[in-house]
């Protein structure tokens, strides 16, 4: 067997990929002995949504990132309170207008149907505020920033600087 060369090793390779090619530079952390591919860090820092190195946790010196948003969770919890939200107000509407139909209607109604109109009016209503109780519980308890983020999807979108990194003198 031969001996890999000498420069092959001197080579550095990143820490994310563990190739040298093309060549990585220096960590912008205070570790001393890492290297990385700019495009590797900014995968690595898009999926863990963490722009601080996994070994010393110190943050990239040469990252800059912005977070917006591009949608909305229709699963997420503040979604499901926006969607109890439109089906309180549409049970609650349509209850009231059930009630004012059957209490000022000048037509008569055999007593099924009285039964019918009622129960339906007196279920909507219900339905409608018990959605109301659970939109008010859920506003207390997380409160409505915390709804609010909930129910947005946000991306992460890094870039890293072209600055090199000098040693730190610590």
């Amino acid at each position: 067997m031969s001996a890999p060369a000498p420069d092959a090793e001197a080579l550095p390779e990143c820490f994310i990929c563990t190739e040298s090619a093309p060549s990585p530079r220096k960590s912008a952390c205070k570790c001393t002995d890492r290297y990385v591919h700019d495009a590797c860090l900014v995968k690595m820092i898009e999926t863990t949504q963490r722009a601080q190195c996994p070994a010393c946790a110190e943050p990239y010196g040469n990252v800059a990132s912005l977070t917006r948003v591009v949608g909305m969770d229709p699963f997420g919890r503040g979604a499901i309170v926006l969607w109890a939200a439109m089906a309180a107000t549409i049970l609650v509407g349509c209850g009231i207008n059930t009630w004012l139909v059957f209490c000022c209607s000048q037509r008569k109604l055999s007593m099924q149907e009285d039964y019918v109109v009622c129960f339906a009016a007196i279920m909507m209503t219900t339905l409608g505020m018990a959605l109301v109780a659970f939109i008010g519980r859920e506003c207390v308890v997380e409160g409505p920033r915390a709804l609010v983020k909930s129910a947005l999807v946000r991306k992460r979108r890094v870039r890293v600087l072209p600055v090199e990194v000098c040693p730190s003198f610590d």
